[in-house]
């Protein structure tokens, strides 16, 4: 939901850069964010994260693309995950996946300055 606010607010996933640790990484990856290869050891100074990933647009409309079609499998959701779902039947996660694919796709994120 992070994303979303962030693409919704008219960021660039392009100049989205987190920090993560040994168990967030993957999720990351999973998300279109690639680790940084020579991250700013600055932010140190100040006492603030420093940033490990940074979002790769291309990557990231895959990505969710591939969580959507796993999402819209035919098989029927698990009973541990009907939380997830609104009382309309949709599922959470499958519109959140929805919404910040047609973000990232419809060129709000563009990669340009804000």
């Amino acid at each position: 939901r992070l994303v979303l606010a962030f693409l919704e607010a008219g960021g660039s996933f392009s100049r989205l850069q987190v920090a993560s640790d040994i168990h967030t990484s993957s999720i990351l990856k999973a998300r279109g964010f690639i680790e940084i290869e020579k991250p700013d050891l600055t932010a140190l100074a100040s006492g603030r994260k420093i940033p490990t990933h940074v979002g790769v647009p291309g990557l990231a409309v895959e990505t969710y693309k591939h969580h959507l079609e796993k999402l819209l499998g035919d098989e029927p959701p698990p009973p541990e995950r009907s939380a997830m779902f609104r009382k309309d039947g949709g599922d959470t996660s499958m519109a959140v996946y929805e919404e910040i694919l047609e973000l990232l796709i419809s060129g709000t994120d563009d990669g340009g300055d804000d």
